[in-house]
């Protein structure tokens, strides 16, 4: 039979298995385009919830010729891009006239959440195959 304080450590140790799984997110702090994509890049590569923050100011998708901001990933975690600033106009994620703004693709049950950011001037703003947004 197990004491009181052994068993208290076991269900401590079993709960901490379990929740751990859930409460880690890596967190990508943004300020420009470049940066951007490199978080969109890793957090598709690093078995976790993401959230991307991104600092007051313009995306713009024409900037460095590289088109669409993409996602793309076979994982079942939460992705969570958000403006840093008070409103959603003081980010902006923009297209030029030229591109979608943002590609997010996912194959597994998972979700996306979108808050406090402006998506302009794209062919189309957002494309997403995630079940959840």
């Amino acid at each position: 039979m197990m004491s009181n304080g052994a068993f208290t450590k076991w269900l401590f140790l079993i709960s901490l298995t379990f929740l751990s799984t859930n409460i880690f997110a890596a967190i990508f702090n943004v300020s420009n385009t470049p940066q951007l994509r490199q978080a969109l890049l890793d957090a598709a590569l690093n078995g976790q919830d993401d959230r991307i923050v991104l600092a007051p100011g313009f995306y713009v998708t024409a900037i460095d010729g590289l088109g669409t901001f993409r996602f793309s990933d076979a994982e079942a975690f939460s992705l969570t891009i958000e403006g840093s600033g008070t409103d959603r106009s003081d980010v902006v994620l923009d297209g030029a006239v030229l591109h979608t703004v943002l590609s997010i693709r996912n194959s597994i049950s998972s979700s996306l959440t979108l808050k406090r950011l402006t998506i302009r001037f794209g062919g189309e703003g957002v494309i997403t195959d995630f079940e959840f947004i």
